[in-house]
């Protein structure tokens, strides 16, 4: 029993990050934007920022690209947002080589 006890501390421990919408892994094919403003965290690492979602649509996620990890804007947000700060539902920003796929 205490270890069942235990074992639901470290569970109700472990930090859950709010800011991001699980709906896709950001290692993988994404439809995505041309690019987007972000902290410097991809470029940092040979990479481009660009807002990406799972679903192809049109006009904005309509270049398919292989990204490798969430990333986040100036504003620490990991979300797409237009210009004026809304967020644009579905999008997250992510780093990639700059350059379509070829798939």
């Amino acid at each position: 029993m205490k270890f069942v006890i235990f074992m639901l501390g470290i569970v109700a421990a472990t930090p859950i990050d709010h800011d991001r919408r699980d709906n896709f892994n950001p290692a993988g094919m994404l439809w995505c934007d041309s690019g987007t403003e972000g902290n410097g965290g991809c470029e940092a690492n040979g990479l481009s920022t660009f807002c990406c979602r799972g679903e192809f649509e049109a006009p904005g996620y309509v270049i398919q690209r292989n990204t490798t990890v969430f990333s986040r804007n100036k504003s620490s947000s990991p979300f797409c947002t237009a210009p004026g700060g809304k967020v644009i539902d579905g999008g997250q920003i992510v780093c990639a080589p700059n350059g379509a796929s070829t798939q």
